[in-house]
């Protein structure tokens, strides 16, 4: 009953199809357009007003709102730029832009091949998924400070600033040490920095007390870092039987010197096999509080990454009371925009036989929408650095001699494995760009060049206008849409303010569906679920919850099975579930149930009264249900809600039970889990 209620919303999903095609003099059949088959009906503005608001704050609109664009339907520019600029609204485009920005889906495994050598971070397991957490975030919190400021967005691909941590700004120079090779070797710089004879002893020590955070750089293996087991007895080394008396401990990692001195300050102590107790068995490694402050891993700043002077030592990574305090990190690697980031190279790990096609292929798709596909008019200036084995076929030539050239831009900086190219041959050859109309021959500087021709590309903001229509409805615009190419324009026109964008974008008949588009003519108005961004946010800020899918396990589990927004290799375009199946109406009634006993009558001052149904009930259809007052259906489900109450106690379940079964009805409601009604 409660669907029916909510069905008259003039915004039906609509179909599209073809009249039969009929014979012509000439003997062939034209094409038709195609035509909705359920006629152009206009969004009404309680339906619209709550979609725009919902997917960029979680909230409902309120009865002021929804008066102001009923009266003036361009009053929803202004709407959205102060829901965009609040904290909802700026959680809510973090995870729009770490998607966007294919900086997500990942964890510590894909970060191995950076590390190189098979080596993967170890340490407290806290710090280290604070770690990837931070990795993870600086590319959307340098977007959201960028965006909140107007500055040129289209910059995003070759800046060589971002927002980083202190643990993040040591990561990447820690990263920057390694040396990791073509076939993944490592050349630790420390460590082939010594003396030839005094490698075998070079390491680090530790001693048993507070953890000191840093010592000088300058006098690393004369100096100790405090190390606290986490043991009952903290007065000795773990698992070392034999091992002196002493509270300290001289660790050789040799080769391995980086890896071990970035795990200790993650909060893991190395195998030590100076000491041995009964047989060859070495003092084992054991976890300790890390070197990392808590803060280090919240102090987000904007962080200049620059390539060393002449002369000029890289960042040292384990100084970190001197990074605490820096604006800058100093690396080898040349670092630019949002496709050089641990991250993006997590996601995109490539092999000696994709030698960074992937790379190319993925980072064209971020910043322009395409994916390479060989098709394309556009001609390479050269064919330099094209793979005659693999372009030997002619079926594959085509593509091989645009695609190779342009993979030549990561090739010139950087092994297979992200590490430092060194190799002089390879490091001669430039990159050749021909993409979507655009020719440029590099200037040697391997990703930097790349990074100028996207920054500068005519696409870009084609690309992002359609970025952000897909995930506000779920399916991509037209591209030949009139209206798209409006919007378009008037985000390239502002000097690609995201401001602009968003507000364009979000107050257009492309997603509010107030107008029939030719958008709507091939693909109709998208009414969708509210997937796991979309869901988890509107029912935290709806019921004043700090994380609603994460109040207890059974919410935890529960939400981590929902459709949630992702991305694939070679795809253009996200992957967005947007059709309701048994298995969502099955999760989201089972969240809902969960939620309840959160919200119903639970502690002194409850957000939902048993003790007050009628109140109860109010408040549930106009926050969790988004039917504010001056929405013509609000009327007809707070009757269904009473209803459904009254009904409850009537065959015998308690105020309080009866509460939660009206909250789960109201929760599950099609209003609260989809997007677009």
């Amino acid at each position: 009953m409660l669907a029916v209620v909510l069905a008259a919303t003039g915004c039906e999903g609509t179909l599209t199809g073809k009249p039969g095609d009929g014979d012509t003099p000439g003997g062939g059949t034209p094409e038709t357009p195609e035509v909705p088959l359920t006629p152009w009906e206009a969004v009404a503005p309680p339906v619209y007003l709550a979609k725009v608001k919902s997917l960029l704050t979680g909230l409902p609109p309120t009865p002021a709102e929804l008066a102001a664009v009923t009266a003036d339907p361009a009053a929803l520019e202004g709407l959205v730029d102060g829901w965009l600029a609040s904290p909802e609204g700026q959680a809510k485009l973090r995870l729009f832009f770490v998607q966007a920005f294919q900086q997500t889906q990942i964890t510590k495994a894909e970060l191995v091949d950076q590390i190189g050598n098979g080596d993967s971070l170890d340490g407290n397991g806290t710090a280290q998924a604070a770690l990837v957490a931070n990795i993870k975030e600086s590319v959307a919190r340098t977007a959201l400070v960028w965006t909140a400021s107007g500055r040129p967005f289209n910059e995003l691909a070759r800046t060589r600033k971002l927002q980083l941590t202190t643990a993040l700004m040591s990561y990447l120079a820690f990263i920057d040490a390694r040396g990791v090779t073509d076939r993944g070797s490592v050349n630790d710089r420390y460590y082939l920095s010594l003396p030839a004879a005094e490698r075998p002893d070079a390491g680090f020590t530790v001693r048993l007390g507070v953890p000191t955070g840093t010592v000088d750089p300058t006098n690393l293996e004369t100096q100790a870092w405090g190390v606290q087991p986490a043991t009952a007895d903290a007065g000795t080394f773990p698992s070392c039987p034999t091992a002196p008396n002493s509270t300290t401990r001289a660790l050789k990692p040799r080769g391995q010197f980086s890896r071990d001195l970035f795990n200790l300050l993650l909060g893991r102590v190395p195998d030590d096999p100076t000491y041995t107790g009964s047989g060859t068995l070495p003092c084992r490694a054991f976890n300790t509080a890390p070197q990392f402050l808590d803060t280090d891993f919240t102090d987000w700043r904007e962080v200049t990454m620059r390539a060393p002077g002449t002369g000029e030592s890289p960042t040292v990574f384990w100084d970190l009371a001197t990074l605490r305090n820096r604006n800058e990190v100093v690396v080898t690697l040349p670092r630019a925009g949002f496709f050089t980031t641990p991250a993006f190279f997590a996601n995109w790990q490539t092999n000696g036989s994709n030698q960074h096609r992937v790379s190319m292929n993925q980072t064209l798709i971020v910043a322009l929408g395409k994916s390479f596909d060989g098709n394309g008019s556009t001609v390479p200036i050269s064919e330099n650095g094209l793979d005659e084995e693999h372009a030997s076929d002619p079926a594959c030539y085509a593509c091989h001699r645009t695609l190779d050239p342009m993979r030549q831009f990561f090739r010139q900086s950087l092994t297979i494995q992200y590490g430092l190219q060194t190799d002089a041959g390879v490091v001669a050859q430039n990159g050749e760009f021909a993409f979507e109309g655009v020719t440029a021959t590099g200037a040697g500087r391997g990703v930097l060049d790349l990074a100028d021709q996207l920054a500068t590309h005519p696409r870009f903001a084609t690309a992002w206008a359609q970025k952000l229509c897909t995930w506000a409805d779920s399916a991509p615009c037209s591209e030949d849409d009139p209206e798209f190419l409006r919007v378009a324009k008037a985000f390239r026109d502002s000097g690609h303010d995201f401001r602009v964008l968003a507000r364009e974008m979000l107050s257009s008949p492309l997603v509010t569906g107030t107008a029939a588009t030719k958008t709507f003519t091939d693909r109709g108005y998208v009414v969708s679920i509210a997937r796991a961004d979309h869901l988890c946010a509107a029912l935290a800020n709806r019921l004043g919850l700090q994380n609603a899918c994460q109040v207890n396990g059974t919410a935890r589990s529960l939400s981590n099975t929902l459709p949630a927004d992702a991305y694939s290799r070679g795809a253009e375009a996200p992957v967005l579930t947007a059709d309701t199946s048994l298995f969502f109406r099955s999760i989201t009634e089972n969240l809902c149930r969960t939620l309840a006993d959160q919200v119903v009558d639970l502690g002194t001052t409850p957000r939902f009264s048993s003790k007050t149904p009628a109140g109860a009930v109010d408040d549930m259809v106009r926050s969790v249900m988004a039917l504010v007052d001056g929405d013509a259906r609000q009327s007809g489900a707070t009757t269904i809600l009473n209803e459904h109450y009254a009904a409850a106690v009537k065959a015998g379940a308690t105020a309080r039970d009866a509460l939660k079964s009206t909250f789960v009805l109201a929760c599950s409601s099609p209003t609260a889990v989809s997007v677009g009604l």
